[in-house]
């Protein structure tokens, strides 16, 4: 009941006057009770002004097949020594050998 008052009044120059003090005393733990009316007020007024706000978002479209939506997996290389910068090689790149 107290939020059907409330939403019905949301206009009136008592609670634009002093809707931000309740929010405060709400965020400051002073109403505890009240956040669940804060909370109905947001929700109406969502629904009144921006009804598609309130609808789940759609999951984002992929390109990947089904079978690889499972985590990354790693994958293994084969690095050899002769892929490592030579002594000889450091004074051209001025790579150090690993």
């Amino acid at each position: 009941m107290e939020l059907d008052v409330l939403y019905a009044h949301i206009a009136s120059p008592t609670v634009v006057a002093h809707f931000a003090a309740l929010a405060q005393r709400v965020a400051q733990r002073e109403l505890p009770h009240e956040a669940d009316i804060m909370i109905g007020i947001h929700t109406r007024l969502l629904k009144a002004h921006h009804p598609f706000a309130l609808k789940p978002a759609a999951p984002a479209p992929t390109l990947l097949p089904a079978t690889s939506l499972g985590p990354p997996g790693l994958v293994k290389t084969d690095v050899s020594t002769s892929d490592a910068p030579q002594a000889e090689d450091e004074h051209k790149t001025g790579l150090s050998p690993v």
